[in-house]
C-alpha cells in the first residue's frame, strides 16, 4: 500500500537516503537550474576517519537542505549525488559501526570491483568494501520526483508483522547476482535501506532480519567476507572465509 507523506525538515537517518529541504519545495529546479553541483570527485574520494566522514556527510546535507537547486539535484540523484546517496552514506554508517576510530576509509569511484578502501592507523590497507543496497528503485525514484515537484513523497506502509517483506525479491536478486562475481579480498556489505524499527514491530523486524540473512546465505560468494548491515550499527556475518 502507498500513501502520500508530506516531507518535514527533520533530520533523516543515513539509512533512509533522503535529503530534506529546510523550506519550500523545489518544483522545476531540476528543469531550470544548470548542473553545477557543490560536490566533486575529490570531495567524495578524500580519506577520512569515521568521525570525519560523518562530519562531511552532515555538512553536505545541511548545504543541500538550504539550497533549492542542490536539493532538486540531490533528490533525483543527478551527477555525484547518486554516489553520495548510494555509497557515501552506506560507507559512513558502516565505518562507524565496524572500524576503530583511528582507521581511515576512502571511497573509490569507478568500476574496479569494490567501492571503498579501509586503512589502519599506519596506513596499511586492511579491507576493501563492496556495497549492495537492495531496494525498490522505481518506487524510490517516483517518490523523489514527487518531493521535488510538490514537497510530497510516497511512503510504503507494510503490515506490522511484515515490515521488511517488500525487500525480499530485490535482496534475493542482488544476492544471486553478487554470487556470480569474483570479489576476492573484498568484504561484500548488504546494507538494509531502512531506519531502526519502532518498538511495537521490533520482534517481527528482527525475525525478518534473520530470514534475510538466511536468504543471502543460500548463495556461495567468492569474497573475503559477506555481512548484512542493519542500520544504525548491527553487522551480521553471512559468510566468513
Amino acid at each position: 500500500m502507498q500513501r502520500l507523506c508530506r516531507s518535514t525538515p527533520s533530520r533523516p537517518s543515513c539509512a533512509s537516503g533522503e535529503l530534506v529541504p529546510e523550506h519550500g519545495t523545489a518544483e522545476g529546479a531540476v528543469r531550470d537550474c544548470e548542473i553545477v553541483m557543490r560536490l566533486n570527485p575529490s570531495d567524495l574520494e578524500a580519506p577520512r576517519t569515521p568521525s570525519e566522514l560523518r562530519e562531511f556527510v552532515e555538512r553536505v546535507r545541511a548545504d543541500v537542505r538550504a539550497n533549492r537547486d542542490e536539493f532538486a539535484l540531490g533528490m533525483t540523484k543527478r551527477g555525484l549525488y547518486k554516489e553520495f546517496l548510494d555509497e557515501v552514506l552506506a560507507l559512513c554508517d558502516f565505518a562507524e559501526a565496524e572500524y576503530p576510530p583511528d582507521h581511515t576509509v576512502r571511497l573509490v569511484l569507478g568500476n574496479q570491483g569494490y567501492d571503498a578502501l579501509v586503512y589502519d592507523l599506519n596506513v596499511n590497507e586492511v579491507d576493501r568494501l563492496e556495497f549492495a543496497r537492495p531496494h525498490d528503485g522505481q518506487f524510490t525514484s517516483e517518490s523523489a520526483k514527487r518531493v521535488v515537484a510538490v514537497g510530497v513523497g510516497l511512503m510504503q506502509a507494510p503490515d506490522h508483522d511484515d515490515p521488511l517483506g517488500s525487500l525480499y525479491p530485490s535482496i534475493d536478486r542482488t544476492a544471486q547476482s553478487k554470487s556470480q562475481k569474483d570479489y576476492g579480498g573484498v568484504t561484500v556489505v548488504f546494507s538494509l535501506p531502512v531506519p531502526p524499527p519502532l518498538a511495537s514491530i521490533a520482534k517481527h523486524f528482527n525475525r525478518q532480519v534473520e530470514e534475510i540473512r538466511a536468504l543471502i546465505a543460500r548463495n556461495r560468494f567468492k569474497a573475503k567476507r559477506v555481512v548484512l548491515f542493519v542500520p544504525p550499527g548491527r553487522v551480521i556475518t553471512v559468510q566468513d572465509l
